[in-house]
């Protein structure tokens, strides 16, 4: 029934994207299947583990804002189930507050989003709910609101502290050393950096970069991140790297295709979101450490996600049940972006999908 009623969902948003069409029916009653189907989740690959620090309040690992969250859900009374469900309801409030902002097109969003970043979100709560700041503060980048953006990603470092990693984005970006310009050259280099690890390592059986890792956490005394950060991977880290080109690729061809060969200059919010995704290219490296450095830069799916919906819904309508072929190729360029993550999520980490589908507690699987 919950598999169902999201490749329902799923379909339908596609669909409606495709031929144009708009209902504020489907659209509420996609936030009503999503919110049954994730706020009614009773289990995923992380769900013990956060269950277990709420009930014996063990918040030594995790951030101020969220250990501040679940102590007033728990003063509340709440199980930690109920912070599932209050979870579900923020995101999706902001989320609403971001679409409406930008003026993106809901159908286009939750097509792309239920696609994967909402099982992931299930599972990784709190970066969940940081990236959907993140995707917020880049909106005001692209307005010049820099002081803005800087308080939205100190404030989802509350939350989740690897949002850090985008604090110094925000403050110089579209100052006089133009971080754009020097992310486009870094993006080229971070890639053969990480490609010479990669072979280095295949020959060697060593990476230096490993070391390095583990030389600074251990410093800094995060004995267990030393640990855990500063393992190594082969040609695995490459079959990550897909997942940061996919993005690049997809918001360059949206500008493209919608506004470059149609003589349209891009906007403060187009340099923004282009930036930003070069910008996060200097942890390809470290990809050859551990493959969990890939999160970085899923912390601007959701960004992305909302500016292709945006972009897209730029374009001049065409005539009812009709269909726009930029659009389509654009819309195409997208499901094949999402169907990159899902495929190889559901290859390496089926729980993040088999848990959703088969616990709920408003729903029989």
């Amino acid at each position: 029934m919950i598999r169902l009623l999201f490749f329902v969902l799923l379909a339908i948003n596609f669909i409606y994207a495709v031929l144009n069409l708009k209902s504020n029916i489907i659209i509420a009653l996609t936030y009503a299947g999503t919110f049954l189907i994730f706020g009614g989740n009773t289990m995923s690959v992380d769900y013990v583990g956060y269950e277990y620090a709420f009930n014996r309040m063990a918040y030594s690992e995790f951030e101020p804002g969220y250990v501040l969250f679940c102590t007033l859900v728990k003063k509340l009374g709440f199980t930690y189930q109920g912070v599932v469900v209050i979870w579900e309801i923020l995101l999706l409030a902001l989320i609403t507050y971001l679409i409406v902002k930008i003026k993106g097109n809901f159908h286009i969003f939750f097509f792309a989003f239920l696609c994967f970043e909402q099982f992931m979100g299930n599972v990784q709560t709190r970066s969940f709910l940081a990236s959907v700041f993140l995707a917020i503060a880049v909106v005001f980048m692209g307005e010049k609101k820099r002081w803005t953006s800087v308080l939205l990603t100190l404030a989802a470092m509350t939350v989740h502290s690897s949002i850090g990693i985008f604090l110094p984005f925000f403050l110089f970006y579209g100052r006089k050393m133009r971080i754009r310009n020097i992310a486009k050259i870094a993006l080229w280099l971070m890639a053969g950096v990480l490609l010479l690890l990669v072979a280095f390592n295949y020959v060697t059986a060593y990476n230096p970069l490993s070391d390095m890792v583990y030389q600074i956490l251990y410093a800094v005394g995060s004995i267990q991140k030393a640990r855990a950060y500063s393992g190594t991977t082969r040609f695995g880290a490459l079959l990550y790297a897909l997942f940061y080109f996919a993005n690049v690729y997809t918001v360059y061809f949206m500008q493209r295709k919608i506004k470059r060969e149609r003589g349209i200059a891009l906007d403060g919010y187009d340099r923004a979101v282009m930036a930003i995704n070069l910008y996060v290219s200097m942890f390809l490296p470290f990809l050859a450490v551990s493959t969990v450095f890939y999160r970085f830069y899923r912390l601007l799916n959701i960004a992305n996600y909302a500016y292709c919906s945006s972009i897209l819904q730029s374009l001049k309508k065409p005539k009812f049940l009709s269909i726009n072929l930029r659009s389509a190729e654009c819309l195409l360029c997208l499901a094949g972006n999402c169907a990159l993550w899902a495929a190889l999520h559901i290859y390496f980490s089926p729980g993040v999908y088999s848990f959703i589908f088969e616990n709920n507690m408003f729903i029989h699987s």
